[in-house]
């Protein structure tokens, strides 16, 4: 069972949803949804900690999968964008892994990965007006 001082949510639209099944740890975790009819869909069995999930837009959806690893990661989607976590992936070390899904973009990562310390994955293209 998720806690408050688990899990920290920040919302200030009610279309923002956080689903999926329990349990689920979430440990110094927190969410920002600064748009709305965003997702945060978290299978049964994902450990969070000292992850930080910022919806910076509208209909964003962040989908992560069971893991049997903790998931340490500092992630931002804007507006229209799907960013997707497969099973068992493992983040190796402290260093969280930092996720930016630009306007419009997908970002899907598939099952049983390893990650290194210092992994950064930006979807921006390198057209004008896409960077801020």
């Amino acid at each position: 069972m998720v806690t408050e001082e688990e899990l920290k949510i920040i919302t200030a639209d009610d279309s923002n949803r956080l689903l999926g099944a329990e349990p689920r740890s979430c440990e110094n975790t927190i969410v920002e949804f600064s748009g709305k009819n965003n997702i945060l869909y978290m299978e049964k069995g994902v450990h969070l900690r000292n992850a930080r999930i910022r919806f910076q837009g509208d209909n964003a959806l962040l989908y992560l999968s069971k893991s049997r690893h903790r998931f340490n990661a500092d992630i931002t989607l804007e507006t229209d964008t799907a960013c997707v976590f497969g099973q068992g992936i493992f983040m190796n070390g402290t260093d969280p892994l930092r996720v930016r899904c630009r306007k419009g973009s997908t970002m899907i990562m598939g099952n049983d990965c390893l990650l290194s310390l210092g992994i950064e994955i930006d979807t921006w293209t390198g057209e004008r007006g896409g960077r801020s």
